[in-house]
């Protein structure tokens, strides 16, 4: 089986999160933990990402379907159902970067930072942005289907869902 090269090279922020150009070749992965490591968490990052477009989307489909709607809380009309599409394309993009990370093959692990341990401080963001997935969507299906009193809980919830995968994302990417 040949595995195609995904990687590339991105920089963001002070450029700390980068693809590393290596040219994959065929069944080394499979030969090499570390490449195959490595290869999952470039394509982790790529996901985390797309996660992180997708979830500022739904939110912002959602606060227009809200702030429009006048009627109780029902999933209908067009912003309506995009705000229900990208719930559900933004949370299998979730649940696909999750699971390449915890699938990704162990390796022992050394900080490279003194002082800040930003894998740790990523992982533990992680807890908390998953716990906030699973309830947004669930007070969202609340909301939209028994209780519309509990939208603005939902509203609230989402954007700081965002603001945790954000802060996931950036301690990363950024030097600190």
């Amino acid at each position: 089986m040949h595995h195609a090269a995904l990687i590339g090279s991105l920089a963001l922020a002070s450029g700390s999160l980068q693809f590393e150009s290596a040219a994959v070749v065929p069944d080394a992965a499979a030969a090499d933990p570390a490449v195959s490591r490595r290869n999952q968490l470039t394509i982790h990052q790529v996901m985390g990402l797309t996660t992180l477009g997708g979830l500022a989307v739904t939110g912002i489909l959602g606060s227009a379907f809200s702030f429009q709607r006048q009627a109780p809380a029902s999933v209908t009309g067009p912003l309506g159902t995009a705000h229900l599409a990208g719930s559900a394309l933004t949370g299998l993009c979730y649940l696909t970067t999750a699971a390449l990370a915890l699938t990704a093959p162990q390796e022992p692990y050394e900080s490279p930072y003194e002082g800040v341990d930003t894998v740790l401080v990523h992982k533990g963001l992680a807890l908390l942005h998953g716990a906030g997935m699973v309830s947004t969507v669930g007070l969202g299906l609340l909301a939209a289907r028994q209780d519309s009193s509990l939208l603005p809980y939902h509203q609230v919830l989402g954007f700081t869902t965002f603001a945790l995968l954000s802060a996931s994302a950036a301690v990363i990417a950024i030097d600190f």
